[in-house]
């Protein structure tokens, strides 16, 4: 059954061309998780080795891939320049919440874009952001796992 939340922004997003519709098989969904989970890992190892750059660029890319995941799950995939925003559109679209996930993720997404490409005068990722955003991505790991269930080809 396909997942009714966000419907109207799912088709909006594939008529836009920001979505395209693809295969969904087990062996890419289970690499996209495996490889979300691992990122995941390396994000929490860097913490804790406080390298808090490396800890949010990586924490980044496991949210990116859990999210694809959901996508690849629904037979979809991003599609043209902003992929990373249209994988954070379509979770917020469908799953995400507007409290506890939504605000960290997104701001997630540009803060490790700041760390990646820093202007002059960028401050440093520090202790208490890097952990709220590891908390974040903690969390949508487990939500997304806990719905793929229920997301089937769009």
């Amino acid at each position: 059954m396909r997942w009714k939340k966000g419907e109207a922004t799912i088709e909006a997003m594939l008529a836009a061309g920001e979505l395209l519709r693809g295969s969904a098989t087990d062996e890419h969904t289970a690499f996209l998780l495996k490889t979300a989970m691992g990122y995941l890992r390396t994000a929490h190892r860097a913490f804790d080795d406080d390298d808090l750059e490396q800890s949010i660029a990586n924490a980044w890319e496991s949210a990116r891939l859990a999210m694809s995941y959901v996508l690849a799950r629904q037979g979809l995939r991003a599609a043209g320049r902003d992929t990373h925003v249209v994988v954070l559109n379509a979770a917020r679209a469908q799953y995400l919440d507007k409290t506890a996930l939504e605000d960290p993720t997104r701001n997630l997404r540009q803060r490790r874009h700041d760390l990646n490409y820093p202007e002059a005068g960028v401050v440093p990722a520090s202790l208490q952001e890097t952990q709220i955003y590891l908390d974040a991505v903690d969390s949508l790991l487990n939500k997304v796992v806990e719905l793929s269930p229920h997301f089937d080809i769009f």
